[in-house]
């Protein structure tokens, strides 16, 4: 998602989850480290966080207001999942600002949420099946006094939809 996002000529970006202790808060914060530090090798980019207090489109929405008043202004909002995603929208709706000629906007989980927004958001598909079986197969193993197996979980999919385009002074 980085480099797509970066290959867009995104150098701006904010990272919206819920707060700690949150389900989109917590996993967020595993995403997160890992979304900076990719955007952070790359050169010259600039990455803000955002905790929304409540996991709720009515918070994201206030909270991206909030945040796209800061300079330099974020051409890319990372939402720890669609339905902060569809905050964002709301939020960059309220500014006057178009997703996506002015904002990019990206979520975590490929929802119906996602499908139905409009624009349709751009999001990241976990293979929640993948990872569900896996934890339960080491849980179950541990359980039992078995060593836990090791299993691969299939990668995650961009599904690139109409909330991602070119940052705005990238022509």
């Amino acid at each position: 998602m980085a480099a797509f996002l970066y290959q867009l000529g995104h150098r701006d970006f904010l990272l919206l989850a819920g707060d700690r202790g949150h389900v989109t808060g917590d996993l967020f914060g595993q995403r997160d480290r890992a979304l900076k530090t990719a955007l952070e090798a790359q050169a010259a980019c600039n990455v803000i966080e955002r905790r929304v207090p409540r996991h709720s489109i009515a918070a994201a929405q206030a909270a991206v207001v909030v945040a796209l008043a800061s300079a330099p202004r974020p051409t890319a909002i990372v939402c720890a999942d669609d339905v902060l995603a569809c905050g964002a929208l709301w939020g960059c709706d309220r500014l006057g600002l178009a997703v996506p000629r002015d904002v990019s906007i990206v979520g975590f989980g490929d929802s119906q949420d996602a499908r139905d927004a409009e624009p349709p958001l751009t999001s990241l598909r976990e293979p929640i099946e993948d990872v569900g079986r896996a934890v339960a197969s080491s849980v179950l193993a541990r359980l039992t006094g078995r060593p836990a197996p090791v299993t691969a979980v299939s990668t995650a999919k961009l599904i690139v939809r109409a909330s991602t385009g070119p940052a705005p002074d990238a022509g």
